[in-house]
């Protein structure tokens, strides 16, 4: 199979697996390390500033939010050196082949521990290394955890945690985590230790076909019957929408309000989900939740609409639909040109045996190492679109009502209106901030940016 000789190429013992890998966890660090300091000066620049004064009206206050927002960002750039010193210090000694061999040594001198069958299927060993790196990763997290709530976030009166709900929260997480999850983790490995190449393929087709299935079928013959729909009774919002489509040859079919329930009216919704559409590419139904109209005036929600219709003229709802497989048969490609890769598991001190649970711990070394890249381009990617769409809504002359829209269903949120650096917010916000949506259309003067930033 060619896909299979395209693996094997990297299955060489020229490559040494060790040195690729603590190269790709430094290079993850010096990019996301970069992309904090980048936040971290824009936010030291912003200190004193006339704009900020005005989103704060106690100036202590405004002072402290900013001090706070500067200190997470250095704490975060703290952490992520210790985390990077442990994954050099593991690769270097060796840990996962002596944890492997002690949690081997322990297996058998507690024999009567596990029933003999579980023994003798691996299972006991894999449940005994999950739990000892479990141990290990909570003794490391725990002063970490310790510090951001009891001296970073007390310091700026934001501690919401109290010593004994921080012990039992612990407590229990960690009890969780070596009965259950090692349980699970331990078993589900074993269980696809046997599993080749084919399967994995196989699964890569099913999810690209399940995808695009769940995104265009399922909708409109599931959705009519789970949801409350009904026709959008003739009115001016009808046919304002209706001749935007028409001009933007959308395939429209049918308008439909889509109840929300009393409960989740204010709470378990957005904007971004009040308006949509489904069906096949030649026939269309437009969906708005009734919500809608008690929030926003006709031409809020025709905005709302424009930025829907945005979306699809320029292909980005195809695009995203594409950009979920695409992404995860990337990672099984990933998975399994590690799996099986002997030199891998050489390289790491593994030359006698290849664990199936060790490769997957490598795979999962390899995948955060090259984690951050991919999900900086999607997240351009996924950002450019939103930008597209938003100067579609301008271009057909609704942004002054779409921003005003935004504004009403950001009321009480502070991370939407919070000022970032571009390329910290790409890494961490796939959908760029309302303060990044406002810069970008040039929305209102100076100080009305500043207002809503």
């Amino acid at each position: 199979m060619p896909f299979e000789e395209t693996l094997s190429l990297l299955d060489s013992p020229q490559i040494n697996w060790k040195y690729v890998t603590a190269v790709l966890l430094v290079a993850q660090y010096v990019f996301e390390t970069c992309l904090e300091f980048r936040q971290c000066r824009f936010l030291e620049s912003l200190r004193g500033s006339g704009s900020i004064q005005k989103e704060i009206h106690h100036e202590k206050e405004k002072e402290n939010e900013q001090a706070y927002a500067v200190a997470k960002v250095k704490f975060s750039m703290v952490s992520k050196t210790l985390v990077l010193l442990r994954w050099l210090i593991t690769i270097r000694l060796e840990l996962y082949l002596k944890l492997w061999m002690l949690s081997g040594y322990f297996t058998m001198s507690s024999s009567g521990i596990f029933p003999s069958w579980i023994n003798d299927s691996g299972f006991a060993h894999s449940f005994v290394f999950v739990s000892v790196i479990q141990v290990l990763a909570f003794c490391f997290h725990l002063p970490l955890d310790y510090y951001e709530h009891f001296v970073l976030e007390e310091t700026y009166g934001v501690n919401k945690q109290t010593i004994g709900r921080f012990v039992l929260n612990t407590v229990k997480t960690t009890g969780v985590s070596l009965v259950a999850i090692s349980t699970v983790t331990a078993w589900f490995l074993e269980s696809l230790a046997d599993v080749g190449y084919k399967y994995y393929c196989y699964l890569g087709y099913v999810i690209l076909g399940a995808n695009v299935t769940f995104a265009t079928l399922v909708p409109a013959l599931v959705a009519p019957f789970v949801n409350k729909f009904r026709p959008l009774a003739d009115s001016q919002l009808k046919t304002a929408i209706e001749t935007l489509t028409a001009g933007e040859k959308f395939p429209l079919a049918k308008i439909h309000m889509d109840h929300v329930h009393e409960t989740n009216r204010r709470s378990n919704w957005s904007y971004y989900s009040a308006v949509y559409f489904i069906g096949v590419p030649w026939s269309k139904q437009l969906i708005l939740y009734d919500v809608l109209t008690e929030y926003c005036t006709t031409d809020e929600i025709v905005a709302l609409t424009a930025y829907v219709i945005g979306l699809w003229k320029m292909n980005h709802s195809v695009m995203k639909i594409l950009a979920m497989p695409v992404s995860t048969l990337w990672v099984l490609s990933l998975y399994l040109a590690c799996i099986h890769n002997k030199s891998l598991y050489t390289s790491f001190g593994f030359a006698n045996e290849q664990p199936f649970l060790i490769g997957c711990l490598l795979f999962m070394d390899v995948w955060s190492a090259l984690e951050s890249f991919p999900k900086f381009v999607l997240n351009l990617a996924s950002r450019y679109f939103v930008h597209e769409a938003d100067k579609f809504v301008k271009d057909k002359g609704y942004l002054d009502k779409l921003c005003s829209l935004l504004l009403k269903f950001s009321e009480g949120e502070t991370t939407s209106k919070t000022k970032v650096d571009w390329a910290y917010s790409t890494l961490h916000n796939a959908e760029p901030l309302l303060s990044e949506r406002f810069s970008a259309l040039g929305y209102g003067s100076e100080e009305e940016s500043d207002k809503y930033d």
